[in-house]
């Protein structure tokens, strides 16, 4: 089964992560690394202190990608999931 019709029988869900205190780099970058190690997780990228994470739900819950967050020290203030794209392109 090719990725595209993975896709198709398990639609990629999308959270959204507000999290605090992560100005510098390396700890944006230690949050994406951890989220990418999850089984599951598609991908990830980072706004100001927003964390959107595109995965498999049935491979990963969006409250296990918050533990893992805040297992890393980081704290998440609000969470919220859709099967939307992760941010708007333009």
């Amino acid at each position: 089964m090719n990725e595209e019709q993975r896709d198709s029988l398990d639609p990629l869900m999308v959270a959204r992560f507000e999290v605090e205190n992560v100005g510098s780099p390396v700890a944006q970058k230690k949050i994406v690394e951890t989220l990418q190690a999850v089984h599951g997780v598609a991908e990830v990228t980072f706004a100001v202190n927003t964390v959107y994470v595109r995965y498999r739900p049935l491979e990963a819950t969006d409250k296990r990608l918050k533990q893992t967050i805040q297992n890393i020290g980081v704290s998440v203030k609000a969470m919220a999931t859709d099967l939307e794209t992760p941010h708007p392109h333009t």
